[in-house]
């Protein structure tokens, strides 16, 4: 997690792993710890993550693990990029 807001309640979620070690559950046992983490122990209340708009394996990975797109939103940084978000549950 980085990238965080001013005030701590948002935060970005990265994350890349070497292809050799892909299509094992990794990634998804990963971000779902990391996501934990921030939620409980850092009490953000927000997590965004981007990733190429044809990553279709990236894509995929977010929304099995709760994440939606942003549709109305762009990486500044990046346009070829869209962005994701999970929010905390009430």
């Amino acid at each position: 997690m980085w990238n965080f807001s001013k005030d701590y309640k948002t935060a970005e979620v990265g994350y890349d792993l070497n292809p050799k070690f892909q299509k094992k559950g990794i990634m998804s046992e990963s971000l779902k710890s990391v996501v934990n983490f921030g939620f409980i122990e850092l009490c953000v209340g927000r997590i965004e993550a981007r990733t190429h708009i044809q990553n279709k394996n990236s894509k995929n990975l977010l929304v099995k693990n709760g994440f939606s797109i942003i549709e109305d939103r762009n990486d500044n940084d990046d346009l070829s990029n869209v962005v994701f978000e999970i929010r905390k549950p009430k």
